[in-house]
């Protein structure tokens, strides 16, 4: 083995304890354990020697993969010398880069093949024990989907609450999809929807969550989906939640929406109205959905349509966004993979098996 690789046998080997070289070895702990020692990365960066310049930026590039900064990680690891001990892990870097990209998965897949098939098995088995698949955040949607399908809507909302807030803090567009997804599930369950639409309002705001359900109603009932499009203009955005659609930029968009509902609506449904506002008026005997006895539209070939008339009228920005939020996903999963991918924190010996492996591998 290469003693060089072995950051902890060069520190312990040739700088006595009291050296600041040490606070190199505990940085790297910190970062690959998922603590915080500010104090020792400060001192570990600001040191000098040549020899520790390649190690600073593997630590860097560490840190800023698991905070998740693309950019960060990015630049930290390309400035990692190449004949360095740390060089070894660059593809790790660089597969860790492409896997976080959103866009078309098909070619994301095939770039990440690509690098993982052109470095040496200890970087691909690292990559691997990195990645934490499934997502943590779709086996919590599938523990929500399973109590909405035992009839646990108290359960389904909670867990439901939890993914939206975790969501917000990736993308408030992803996390208003989900309210949109989540929706859709109510619908097709036999749950009542009443407290998920008020937790609903709790997570997003009000406006924005009258919003989610208009989308979640277009293409299955275009006239309730226009009036709660309509509510949720008229509707202040509560402080600190966020204007998902709503706002000078995007309310145009969702008037313009709501005006092809309205000619959309065809034989519209009767209701009843409740006169405690603290309810969408939408509701009919408390659901969040009116649920009909003969068959309704089928809401994908509806938001098609809603899609195609659309397009004439925006473009943009403004067509995208609305485009996405219309086109309700199949599962969790592929909201899921648009999100940033979770790692797992291995620890340093991993990291310098992987480096002492790949630099002197065992056939």
């Amino acid at each position: 083995m290469d003693r060089q690789a072995d950051l902890y046998t060069i520190i312990m080997e040739q700088f006595p304890h009291t050296d600041p070289a040490w606070n190199l070895l505990d940085a790297f702990d910190a970062v690959t354990n998922g603590m915080e020692n500010p104090d020792a990365m400060k001192k570990a960066l600001s040191l000098s020697d040549p020899l520790f310049t390649p190690w600073k930026q593997l630590i860097t590039a560490i840190e800023a993969l698991y905070a998740g900064n693309t950019e960060g990680c990015r630049k930290a690891a390309e400035a990692i010398p190449d004949d360095s001990p740390p060089g070894s892990l660059k593809p790790v870097f660089r597969a860790w880069e492409i896997r976080h990209r959103t866009g078309d998965p098909r070619r994301r897949d095939k770039e990440l093949f690509t690098v993982l098939t052109g470095c040496c098995e200890p970087a691909v088995e690292l990559f691997r024990r990195l990645i934490i698949d499934p997502h943590p955040m779709a086996l919590i949607a599938e523990q929500a989907e399973e109590a909405l399908r035992q009839g646990l809507e108290e359960q389904f909302t909670g867990l439901a609450a939890r993914i939206i807030g975790s969501l917000r803090e990736q993308s408030s567009l992803l996390a208003f999809r989900y309210a949109v997804y989540c929706l859709c599930l109510m619908n097709d369950s036999d749950s009542r929807g009443e407290d998920f639409f008020q937790t609903l309002q709790k997570c997003l705001g009000e406006a924005n969550a009258f919003c989610a359900l208009g989308f979640a109603l277009a293409g299955r009932d275009n006239h309730a989906a226009a009036m709660s499009l309509d509510t949720a203009l008229k509707t202040v955005p509560s402080q600190g939640k966020g204007n998902f659609f709503l706002g000078e930029k995007h309310s145009p968009s969702l008037e313009t929406l709501s005006k092809i509902l309205k000619t959309q609506t065809g034989k519209k449904t009767r209701r009843r109205f409740k006169k405690n506002f603290a309810q969408p008026e939408l509701f009919f005997d408390d659901p969040v959905f009116v649920r009909e006895e003969r068959p309704g539209p089928d809401p994908a070939s509806g938001r098609d349509k809603l899609l195609s008339l659309l397009r004439g009228a925006l473009s943009g920005e403004d067509f995208t966004r609305i485009e996405l939020s219309l086109q309700v996903p199949g599962s969790f999963d592929e909201l899921a993979a648009e999100l940033p991918p979770a790692a797992r924190y291995l620890g340093p010996g991993i990291w310098i098996k992987t480096i002492k492996d790949s630099i002197n591998p065992v056939y």
